[in-house]
């Protein structure tokens, strides 16, 4: 089931003042229009995360989306059947000879029509963990079968996952256990961000 109830194609200010940080008008104009209701919508905008990051952390995140939106603007009409939740956990595979083929992808609830790369950041959230060629497979795998990624791809992957942990933060009824596994997240991309180079990586593929 595709459900775009919950997604919107232009930002626009909340109609009730709680926020992000109190800042709304502030980080909506900072960021460009094809940034999703995840901000729109208030999902990310909400009290919860700023509760859970504490009020250091949750200023050095607003500020980094606000010196980065601009990698936003590669969103532009980007108009993609998206999964919103790809991960191993919901791919099923197939071993045919020496080769696995994808046989299914499960749990549909969250699509939405949007960017890619929001599939890509999601895939690669935990690529620190795993060995190069995990993401660099995966990327390889994507491009040949008609896929296209900017240079700046990695960066914008990342923006969005960020966003995606937000909302997590900000769910009705979030599991305990993640929280501190999802702050951790959150850290380490604004601390790693000068690392996320996607024209090195596609020119290492």
């Amino acid at each position: 089931m595709i459900s775009v109830s919950s997604w919107q194609t232009s930002a626009h200010t909340p109609s009730h003042g709680l926020d992000f940080l109190g800042q709304t008008s502030l980080l909506l104009k900072s960021l460009r229009k094809e940034v999703y209701c995840r901000i729109s919508n208030n999902s990310f905008l909400m009290a919860k995360p700023r509760r859970n990051l504490g009020a250091t952390l949750t200023q050095s995140l607003l500020s980094f989306l606000k010196n980065n939106a601009h990698y936003f603007d590669v969103l532009d009409g980007a108009r993609s059947l998206v999964h919103s939740d790809f991960n191993g956990f919901n791919i099923l595979v197939r071993q045919n000879k020496e080769r696995w083929n994808v046989t299914a992808v499960l749990d549909w609830e969250f699509a939405f029509a949007g960017s890619p790369l929001v599939d890509i950041g999601n895939m690669c959230r935990y690529s620190h963990l795993h060995p190069p060629i995990f993401e660099s497979e995966f990327i390889r795998g994507y491009r040949e079968q008609g896929g296209i990624l900017s240079p700046e791809w990695k960066k914008v992957a990342k923006l969005l996952d960020l966003l995606s942990l937000c909302e997590f933060l900000n769910a009705p009824t979030p599991r305990d256990a993640l929280r501190p596994e999802v702050v951790g997240l959150i850290m380490r991309t604004l601390e790693h961000w000068d690392e996320y180079d996607g024209q090195t990586a596609l020119s290492q593929i």
